[in-house]
């Protein structure tokens, strides 16, 4: 089935320069992280020649360590800061239904309204007073 589905789309000769450039996509990364590699070696010996090479690896590992650590945070927060349109959405539908139901409250019988105000206030009052209150055990 995949073999069919892939003829369908693509004929051998772009099966086959699609082969070889993903091959050479990956070489080439391989490659780079090679001289990567290497760059950190030069660096971690020019380091050991300047401080000593106990020091060296210590210095290397801590800089990773910090920047693996910044590399998280930076993704955390991408993540959490991300738009999300449905849940947006369903706030503004929450809301917009708590306006209908205040405005047919309203409409038909506004004593009902205001008991569920004082009612409202009055759990607000209690609420913000058992925050503002010391904790005993402590």
């Amino acid at each position: 089935m995949l073999r069919f589905l892939t003829e369908l789309f693509f004929d051998g000769a772009t099966m086959r320069r699609l082969g070889l450039r993903v091959g050479l996509g990956v070489a080439a990364i391989v490659v780079l992280l090679i001289g990567l590699v290497f760059l950190l070696v030069a660096a971690e010996q020019a380091v050991a020649a300047a401080i000593g090479p106990v020091y060296a690896p210590l210095v290397f590992a801590g800089a990773c360590v910090l920047l693996s650590a910044l590399l998280y945070g930076i993704g955390t927060y991408a993540w959490r800061s991300r738009p999300r349109p449905l849940a947006a959405a369903a706030r503004a539908g929450v809301v917009r239904e708590g306006l209908a139901v205040f405005a047919a409250l309203l409409r038909r019988e506004p004593a009902r309204l205001v008991f569920a105000g004082l009612v409202l206030g009055a759990l607000a009052e209690y609420l913000q007073k058992r925050e503002d209150k010391p904790d005993e055990n402590s």
